[in-house]
């Protein structure tokens, strides 16, 4: 929904005078943030110096060169920063018949990460840095995966017009053309067209009409609630919002608040149907605690796709023999293009010898076929597609 136009100096320089009096106000609460993040911030060079500059009226501007930054969180994300490395060296190597059209004027991609964190106040510090510590100019930014690290990185880079292109956001906020003009994803937005959409349809596909929400406290998993209730027209016997500790795991008693609160006591308003709103790193230990308390054994969770489309890793003793868990992923089409990038990865990791990420044979393929492989996420597929 974005269209480009080639625009003279003057026109450029007028531009900018047009958007001054808003960048003001919003550079106001960014520097806010930034100062109270990181006070070493407080040494870099004024912004409006770079506002007011234009790097397409720069004279002897080097054109074989472009830079952009991955900006995902590394913890929960941690295999993400080798596929983006291995995508811009495909990309860059301009006779490996992998979409040399892209760069067939020999243009170079200069590329680095930061951790974003998945959390809005460590990855506005990290595009901060980049902008002002690199030394480099930032032409584009891969990222960031979670929503709230996207809404807060996007409304900066939409200042000075560069792009950001995530692989996982989708918040309904940035469908907002206005507010975020230089996002872009490869995801649909949490809304009825969208994933908010695609659990309703499930639920009502059952017959169910009564439910209880649980979420945690971050903007993707909030906005995905604020939405589902908003869409959802059956009854909603009880919603509670799981508080995130600072160092990002779940608050234990805020997890027992949230399963005292359901109604387990009478026929008349019981809820066995939750959905559950989380990070997959958030939902796991919020449904291991409620094995642990032997919670309403017969409950049926249904959860999206930020933790029923992860892996749950080999310390699954505490799941109940019928675990109950439904929940909707993305539909991943067996594209020829995709296996093409996955088996030049498997080539690449026998050669270096590295582990990760974890390459799976594809859903429906022998567990012994690796001719169609797949990712253990729809992030991971995504990213390659943004860059």
């Amino acid at each position: 929904n974005t269209s480009i136009n080639l625009l003279s100096c003057q026109q450029w320089h007028n531009y900018q005078q047009m958007k001054l009096k808003r960048q003001v106000a919003l550079w106001i609460g960014i520097f806010s943030v930034i100062f109270w993040a990181e006070p070493s911030f407080q040494d870099s060079a004024p912004i409006f110096t770079r506002i007011a500059s234009s790097p397409t009226c720069e004279q002897g501007l080097d054109t074989s060169k472009v830079y952009i930054a991955g900006l995902f969180d590394t913890l929960n994300f941690d295999w993400g920063q080798e596929i983006f490395d291995f995508t811009i060296s495909l990309l860059n190597d301009h006779h490996n018949y992998w979409h040399d059209d892209i760069l067939n004027d020999g243009t170079e991609i200069i590329a680095t990460v930061a951790d974003a964190g998945c959390d809005p106040g460590i990855a506005v510090p990290a595009y901060w840095d980049l902008k002002t510590s690199w030394g480099q100019p930032l032409h584009g930014v891969i990222g960031c995966r979670c929503s709230g690290a996207s809404i807060a990185v996007s409304r900066i880079a939409g200042l000075e017009d560069i792009p950001v292109v995530s692989m996982s956001s989708s918040s309904a906020q940035l469908s907002d053309i206005i507010d975020f003009s230089s996002f872009f994803r490869l995801v649909g937005p949490d809304n009825s067209r969208g994933q908010v959409g695609a659990l309703v349809t499930l639920l009502q596909s059952f017959g169910w009409d009564r439910v209880s929400v649980i979420n945690t406290d971050t903007q993707y998993t909030k906005d995905l609630a604020t939405a589902f209730g908003n869409t959802w027209t059956g009854d909603i016997a009880h919603i509670h919002t799981v508080s995130i500790r600072p160092d990002g795991t779940v608050e234990d008693t805020s997890v027992d608040q949230a399963l005292d609160g359901v109604p387990v006591d009478d026929p008349r308003v019981n809820s066995r149907i939750i959905v559950l709103i989380a990070h997959h790193q958030h939902a796991y230990p919020i449904l291991q605690r409620a094995q642990q308390r032997n919670f309403q054994p017969d409950t049926v969770w249904v959860g999206a796709d930020a933790w029923t489309g992860q892996f749950f890793g080999s310390d699954t003793e505490w799941m109940p023999d019928i675990p109950g868990y439904i929940g909707v992923v993305p539909y991943r089409n067996n594209d020829s293009h995709l296996h093409d990038f996955l088996n030049r990865l498997q080539n690449h990791q026998k050669a270096t010898q590295t582990t990760t990420p974890s390459i799976s044979p594809a859903s429906g393929s022998a567990a012994e076929d690796t001719t169609f492989p797949s990712l253990p996420s729809y992030a991971a597929e995504t990213m390659v597609d943004s860059i």
